[in-house]
């Protein structure tokens, strides 16, 4: 039996990405690089059993284009779900949800060869790493192995040198309160969740009324989002004051928990963590941009207000004062987290994505 065509690089021309997804979609399979390690391609399990066998071909995931491409595969993800799928596609991760596994390859290459194989008939694209002690490089194949792989229905293999990150991706699952790792891969453990985590900062002056009053309402209207992290701080903040007393009925009045606070100065570590900053006047915004330095701040530190309009400090005021003021907060702060995409125009977390 002929052993299958090898072909230089998806880079190098069009030739072995037409050949490539000529073969996938007549029901063939190819041998392509990822950012990880080779995979083993085609439209149907069936095929791929004969190279991997029939449980690796079971959990072969469907290998798709982009992040907008996957929430749509696996389907019913719920925003904060789909938000962690934009944060970490593509990249090495594998993603199961339900019976489903989705994978978005980081190679310059592959979204042009899933295009090209849409275009030849081939509706889907599952995948699963060649079975071989060294996925990372297929010019080690012997002739014997590729003969093997002829024989199973590989017609194709591009070869492109050694794959970047030599190491099999990261496979997690979602659940309806974060994700479990099942299999610890390119991405260790505890990046991902870096990764995935948005962290949602309100700066005021003391931290014991307009901020922490902003951060009881952003978890409110946040829900159970798993992934993003909510916190206060104060320029001028000396530590441990508790919430100011009318701040916590202002915002029970709003039907939001107040929850356990302790006022805290702002630091140079929690600032350059965070991934939105809101600052409640204009002077918060110069003293936040003086402390990050010119260039560094990269859009991420803003006005709550996203008009430009400053949230009038309450402290000493009346209760009327407070509950004002914990009104607007909870309009500017909806409003940001609207237009971050994390809650639905009404103001609840936002629900399943379509």
């Amino acid at each position: 039996m002929p052993t299958p065509e090898t072909l230089q690089s998806m880079q190098a021309g069009p030739e072995a990405v037409r050949a490539a997804a000529a073969a996938i979609a007549a029901g063939e399979l190819v041998v392509a690089p990822t950012e990880t390690v080779y995979g083993v391609f085609g439209r149907d399990r069936d095929a791929l059993a004969r190279i991997v066998g029939e449980d690796a071909a079971a959990g072969a995931a469907v290998h798709l284009g982009d992040a907008k491409q996957a929430v749509r595969t696996l389907g019913g993800l719920t925003a904060w779900q789909s938000r962690v799928l934009g944060r970490i596609l593509p990249g090495p991760v594998t993603v199961v949800a339900g019976d489903c596994a989705v994978r978005v390859p980081d190679h310059p290459g592959w979204r042009t060869l899933l295009d090209a194989a849409s275009a030849a008939g081939a509706t889907r694209v599952l995948g699963v790493a060649l079975p071989t002690r060294d996925a990372r490089n297929v010019s080690s194949l012997t002739d014997e192995a590729r003969a093997r792989l002829a024989e199973g229905g590989v017609s194709v293999i591009i070869d492109n040198g050694p794959a970047r990150l030599g190491s099999a991706s990261t496979v997690i699952r979602l659940t309806d309160t974060g994700y479990d790792v099942i299999r610890e891969g390119a991405v260790e453990a505890r990046y991902l969740a870096k990764l995935v985590t948005r962290t949602i900062l309100f700066v005021c002056t003391g931290n014991t009324c307009r901020s922490p009053m902003a951060a009881a309402i952003a978890r409110d209207l946040l829900g159970d989002d798993p992934f993003t992290l909510v916190r206060s701080a104060g320029l001028s903040a000396g530590p441990g004051s508790p919430m100011s007393p009318e701040a916590q009925p202002a915002l029970r009045a709003i039907d939001a928990e107040p929850g356990e606070h302790r006022s805290k100065r702002l630091t140079e570590s929690e600032l350059s963590a965070a991934d939105h900053v809101y600052a409640m006047t204009a002077s918060h915004l110069a003293a936040l941009g003086a402390a990050i330095g010119p260039g560094i701040g990269g859009g991420r530190v803003e006005l709550l207000d996203p008009y430009g309009g400053n949230v009038p400090d309450p402290f000493g005021g009346s209760q009327a004062e407070y509950d004002a003021s914990c009104r607007r907060i909870r309009e500017l702060v909806a409003a940001r987290l609207r237009s971050l995409g994390m809650i639905a125009p009404g103001g609840s977390p936002a629900g399943d994505t379509p």
